[in-house]
């Protein structure tokens, strides 16, 4: 799987003067009714219901395009003989987490033509197979401008990071890292839903790490593109086979071992 530049897009400022910036909760949740949904109580109930399926960050694992964690960590951390990297100490992970809300605030004063649903321990499930779940940071209702009828439904996923090299920032140009390509696919696949647009927090820094500024970037994923299509199908495909060969039987998924010069 390879998402070209052709995939994404940034989106302009389209901010209309008199426009409602502050807009987070929607009234009108009409079709909302239509999606399977499980509502936690808390964080730790939430975490505890995330782990009974795949979501959005185990899609990359999945397909081998995550390169922190491999299928077999994640075979291992799904049937409980290994335990989930502690990160919750890790300061960039608490700035992504603080960061959060705030991010979705600007993201709706940047772009008022979308209401922004969030529920912050509600998980959603695919319609044919619970163990899909989508734990998202954000719907996304636009009025059809062809239509007034119609809503667009989408996905709005808020993401920071601190790219430290040439290659790392090469992986946000124009497009975003694999793995989170993955995740937005699952999200795709998970809810049905028309588009998805990742809404970026990047961090320069300085060599001795100190913050020098920051930028917002948007990118969108429609999925009237066909590529996008064939890439969620070939994912759906994939994690249903790891979790009914793999996780249901207690059998360790086949590792590929690529040698140097091979």
């Amino acid at each position: 799987m390879n998402h070209s530049l052709s995939t994404t897009k940034v989106l302009k400022n389209p901010y209309m003067q008199g426009a409602n910036p502050c807009l987070l909760y929607i009234t009108n949740l009409q079709g909302r009714e239509q999606l399977k949904k499980i509502s936690c109580k808390n964080r730790k109930e939430w975490l505890a219901e995330r782990g009974k399926g795949i979501g959005g960050s185990d899609a990359a694992c999945i397909l081998g395009m995550n390169k922190y964690k491999s299928i077999m960590d994640l075979y291992l951390e799904k049937i409980g003989t290994k335990k989930p990297a502690d990160l919750s100490t890790n300061l960039r992970v608490q700035y992504g987490n603080d960061a959060e809300e705030p991010l979705r605030a600007l993201f709706a004063l940047d772009f008022p033509e979308y209401e922004i649903y969030h529920a912050p321990y509600e998980i959603l499930v695919d319609d044919e197979y619970d163990f899909l779940r989508a734990s998202i940071d954000g719907e996304l209702y636009e009025q059809f401008k062809i239509s007034p009828n119609k809503i667009l439904k989408g996905i709005l996923e808020i993401k920071t990071a601190e790219p430290r090299n040439a290659q790392m920032w090469a992986d946000w140009n124009g497009k975003i890292p694999d793995s989170y390509y993955c995740q937005i696919l699952h999200y795709l696949m998970v809810t049905g839903y028309s588009f998805a647009i990742v809404s970026a927090h990047l961090i320069h820094s300085s060599y001795d790490g100190n913050l020098t500024w920051t930028e917002d970037r948007r990118y969108i994923f429609n999925r009237a593109d066909q590529k996008i299509e064939e890439d969620i199908k070939f994912l759906r495909e994939s994690e249903i086979k790891f979790w009914n060969e793999n996780y249901i039987p207690r059998i360790m998924p086949k590792v590929r071992i690529v040698l140097e010069g091979a």
